[in-house]
């Protein structure tokens, strides 16, 4: 791939692949189709201490219930859906308000090195509640929803910088304390979350035990970037960023790899 200096100098006739310091953007095959894909070159993945014990990564059940976990692999309808709803975010948030004329629709994240989706299952056997986490990060224990980890993600792409007191220069909903996410969702995705976990391949269900489906008529952004307007729209506390000589990298499993 050949290197982009200026990614703002980009016109909207550009198509994959591309490359730059910090972000990839290829085409590939997903589920039989061609798509585009992120690959991030920064990562805070790789922690290990959060993730659930091996004695709860098996089944067992007990008196009839079931409390375990369950790897999502690459073709599991949740990893997918995760990896297209953080696809599409970062495609309207980053990508094209840089003029990338990337289709949001049909954009997929490659999930930065070192991170890991579960999904637990608790409750009767035939009926368990299942909800998503993904494990990885070294600052946050788990993130529980695409949207959860969407700003997160965002400030990976855009270089993972940290303030002067060497903490993730982040405005999530866990590495900014001020941001709550149901403002971020009404803000960034249209409205609120009315469920916390929405896909779990097609079949989920919730702890009333009741089938539920996620709304294929989800109001988003438009291509543009601007936000549908909110009820309440989050603040914009902005925080002082080292200078680069400033950020000594205290997370040991932040890489600069290649795609």
């Amino acid at each position: 791939m050949s290197s982009l200096s200026d990614p703002q100098a980009t016109t909207s006739s550009s198509t994959p692949p591309l490359d730059t310091p910090h972000f990839a953007v290829i085409s590939d095959v997903i589920h039989g189709s061609i798509a585009t894909v992120i690959v991030l070159k920064r990562s805070d993945g790789g922690n290990t201490r959060s993730l659930p014990p091996a004695s709860k990564r098996e089944k067992d059940v007990r008196d009839g219930l079931v409390d375990y976990y369950e790897v999502q692999g690459d073709e599991s309808k949740n990893f997918k859906h995760w990896r297209r709803d953080l696809g599409w975010y970062l495609a309207t948030f980053v990508l094209n308000p840089l003029e990338y004329n990337i289709d949001a629709e049909n954009c997929y994240l490659r999930l930065p090195e070192g991170y890991e989706l579960l999904r637990r299952k608790r409750g009767p056997e035939h009926t368990p509640r299942e909800d998503s986490y993904l494990y990885g990060s070294d600052t946050v224990r788990y993130f529980s929803s695409p949207r959860e980890f969407a700003r997160h993600c965002k400030w990976l792409m855009e270089g993972a910088s940290l303030t002067r007191l060497g903490k993730p220069n982040c405005n999530c909903c866990h590495c900014d304390k001020s941001q709550r996410q149901g403002d971020i969702a009404a803000l960034e995705w249209g409205r609120a979350p009315d469920l916390r976990q929405e896909v779990s391949d097609g079949e989920g269900v919730g702890g009333s035990g009741r089938r539920r489906q996620r709304s294929r008529s989800r109001t988003r952004v438009g291509r543009g970037g601007n936000a549908v307007p909110a009820p309440t729209q989050a603040k914009d506390y902005t925080r002082p960023v080292a200078p680069p000589e400033a950020q000594a990298n205290p997370y040991p499993h932040f890489a600069s790899g290649s795609t």
